[in-house]
């Protein structure tokens, strides 16, 4: 008789995991709480190891279609391009995806059994038999596994390890977005900028006609505006004057439109 398991999250990793038993042999249920697959977030980088476990799972052909196969190099504000210090990362190939194309592909690789979307897995029971899993609107699953992979504020982390919620990172800031390719100046070469005020950014295509922007800051001080005017006033920290020579330094429109961009 087949084992069964429930996968708490229908994320990237939910999604990933509920692929990943099916292969190993389980019947498998991935339960999201959303009434349908979304991609939080904007967009991320998969590198070769990630690539493979998807080429396993049946689906990198069509994740790696929907991609841009990318290789960062890092530069200073002035546009000097930064080898001495970041020589081991330059050039590492990786894929540049959206979370929403990657989540809907990884989703549709399920069968219409093997994902279930408005379902909040609320929490479990363990017995001998297995494990009961308790949903918000009063139903149960009985499944030999539960996974969970319910985010940031997971319940079933919450009940398996009591006083282990979330934990923030202070001083760490970080902006993202995606924005259509059109808006922002032509990019030809994937640059990502050690700025001053310890700021980093940059801009990558991301497939579909879009395009990932990111601005961090590791040492900022609380935020005190709008996600937007904090991302605005730390913009110009990733250039200087020399840059216009080396890099397409975006115009403050484009800058407003994109938050943040570089080439």
């Amino acid at each position: 008789m087949r084992k069964r398991a429930v996968v708490a999250g229908g994320g990237v990793v939910g999604l990933t995991t509920g692929l990943a038993l099916r292969r190993a042999g389980f019947e498998t249920l991935v339960c999201e709480q959303e009434s349908e697959i979304r991609g939080v977030g904007a967009a991320l980088g998969l590198w070769a190891n990630a690539l493979a476990v998807f080429d396993r799972l049946g689906v990198g052909g069509e994740i790696r279609a929907a991609g841009v196969p990318s290789a960062i190099r890092y530069q200073d504000p002035a546009g000097q391009v930064m080898d001495e210090y970041y020589g081991d990362l330059a050039d590492v190939d990786y894929l540049m995806v959206t979370r929403q194309r990657l989540n809907e592909l990884l989703a549709a690789a399920l069968t219409t059994d093997e994902l279930r979307t408005g379902a909040r897995v609320t929490g479990y029971r363990d017995h001998d038999g297995g494990v009961t899993v308790e949903f918000a609107d009063g139903s149960t699953e009985e499944a030999d596994l539960l996974v969970g992979a319910d985010g940031v504020y997971s319940r079933v982390r919450e009940q398996l390890s009591p006083g282990s919620a979330a934990q923030e990172y202070p001083g760490h800031l970080a902006w993202r977005g995606i924005v259509a390719e059109s808006a922002i100046p032509e990019i030809t070469v994937e640059r990502f900028v050690v700025g001053r005020e310890r700021t980093r950014g940059g801009v990558v295509r991301s497939g579909g006609g879009t395009a990932f922007w990111v601005l961090a800051q590791l040492g900022a001080p609380p935020t005190t505006r709008s996600a937007k005017e904090e991302a605005l006033a730390r913009v110009d920290h990733l250039y200087d004057g020399g840059c216009r020579s080396r890099c397409a330094k975006p115009s403050r429109r484009h800058r407003r439109t994109a938050w943040s961009a570089t080439a």
